[in-house]
């Protein structure tokens, strides 16, 4: 892995920090829901489909709920400040559009982060949009950020030009974040007040840089595909089978843990990264025959192509991280862990949810307030130890609510594909719309669950 600022750009994120008294493991989860977030999006480059070139890029966020409430969303700025951009109210979902003014390029801002509040308990989604596709990411709560990552992402696209990966800070205390980058030995510091944002560019692969501070931040990760600077009949073609973007806010270390069900995604092959968050930590695979147990190591991350469509299991005697990106489309995303399942989901935009639920509770599925099991488009395979996944339509132009009657947690991936596109398998997305997991006042004690 190569050093830190060896070929990268310095770019500035923002970080947002919030008291609270230091409460027992049992009270420390909570769903990704929440009521004030920030979130903040790096300059990245996209391309039409059809014949490579650059693309027009716009930004948004998705708010969906289970009830009515009011949303703001602010900006930050040089003045200390926050500027109001946006006060509505929700019922179901909101889609609120971002100015691209606000795409941070490298280096320290104080005006590129954007913050969302609400009088309700909301989910939030942060996505670029391109016209041939969307790469979004689910955003975590302020109350669940953390002061210790391990940045994780995709290689940057060799094929185009202006492809990077990015990493972004957003500091969220109200005084001074010092955030340390550490890569191969080699560290370097940054001080950002709060909602300044820190960001980096770099033209090669990051991933497994560890990013501590003194106060709790927000970190989101970025690839950009690039574009072809001058249309070819001849190569397009090629190059169109080797682009991907993907962006995705970084999950704390606190939020890591052992046991990961990875779930066939589009087609046969996908790429699994898995992080260690300490050295020495051995990863079982199950349901996979040509896979063995391996060591991991903190900073190095393990990668494998799993060629075949069916579901696996992961299991480690330390806490990881596990990545997946699906060979043939534009997306990569964290694997949601069991103890990360929720019992409620509020999605809206995607055309297809991947649910796993443990077998005996499966019949406790509900789309909506309608029994999952009384679907007759559900489709039901790929058991694995105790668990059964399902998959179902959905209507992407509406709002959803996935749930079970019984408050049975189960792990769900949500999914979207553009049949308009010249591939509709490539120009789709995947991603997990949401976690549970640990307050940020919760840092150091164990994950239940």
């Amino acid at each position: 892995m190569e050093h830190l600022f060896t070929v990268c750009l310095l770019v500035v994120l923002s970080v947002v920090g919030t008291q609270g008294q230091r409460q027992t493991a049992t009270d420390c989860l909570q769903h990704s829901k929440g009521r004030h977030f920030v979130v903040s999006f790096a300059q990245i480059y996209g391309h039409y489909f059809d014949n490579g070139t650059l693309a027009p890029t716009s930004i948004s966020l998705r708010v969906s709920s289970t009830s009515f409430g009011r949303v703001t969303v602010e900006a930050s700025s040089s003045s200390g400040k926050t500027q109001s951009i946006v006060d509505s109210f929700v019922l179901d979902h909101v889609e609120i559009p971002i100015n691209t003014s606000y795409l941070a390029l490298p280096g320290i801002h104080d005006d590129k982060t954007i913050i969302v509040k609400s009088s309700v308990d909301i989910s939030l989604t942060a996505l670029y949009s391109f016209p041939d596709s969307e790469v979004p990411t689910a955003v975590l709560p302020t109350s669940s950020l953390g002061r210790n990552y391990t940045a994780a992402m995709m290689k940057p696209n060799t094929y185009f030009s202006n492809s990077s990966a990015n990493i972004l800070v957003i500091a969220t205390a109200d005084s001074q974040t010092t955030v340390t980058f550490s890569d191969g030995g080699t560290s370097t510091h940054q001080t950002l007040s709060k909602y300044q944002t820190f960001l980096f560019s770099c033209s090669s692969d990051k991933s497994g840089i560890q990013i501590t501070s003194n106060n709790p931040v927000a970190v989101f990760t970025s690839v950009g595909s690039g574009y072809d600077t001058l249309y070819s009949f001849f190569n397009v073609k090629y190059k169109y089978n080797h682009t991907h973007s993907m962006f995705a806010q970084n999950l704390p270390k606190d939020h890591t843990t052992t046991h990961y069900i990875v779930m066939p995604v589009f087609d046969k092959e996908s790429t699994l990264r898995i992080y260690a968050m300490e050295d020495d930590t051995r990863v079982s695979f199950k349901n996979i025959a040509n896979l063995q147990n391996i060591h991991v190591y903190k900073e190095i991350y393990y990668e494998t192509v799993i060629k075949d469509r069916i579901a696996m299991e992961i299991v480690s005697t330390k806490p990881i991280l596990v990545t997946q990106a699906p060979s043939s489309s534009e997306t990569m995303f964290f694997v949601q862990a069991e103890s990360q399942y929720m019992s409620e989901y509020a999605v809206y935009g995607a055309t297809r949810a991947v649910i796993i639920v443990q077998t005996d509770e499966a019949s406790g599925i509900l789309l909506d307030t309608t029994p999952l099991a009384h679907n007759p488009e559900l489709q039901a395979s790929h058991h694995v130890n105790n668990y059964t996944i399902l998959s179902t339509e959905l209507d992407g132009k509406r709002s959803h609510v996935i749930s079970h009657v019984g408050n049975i947690p189960f792990g769900l991936l949500i999914l979207k594909r553009f049949p308009d596109g010249s591939n509709p398998i490539k120009n789709a997305f995947a991603y997990s719309p949401g976690f549970k997991v640990h307050l940020q006042e919760c840092s150091g004690l164990p994950i239940i669950g």
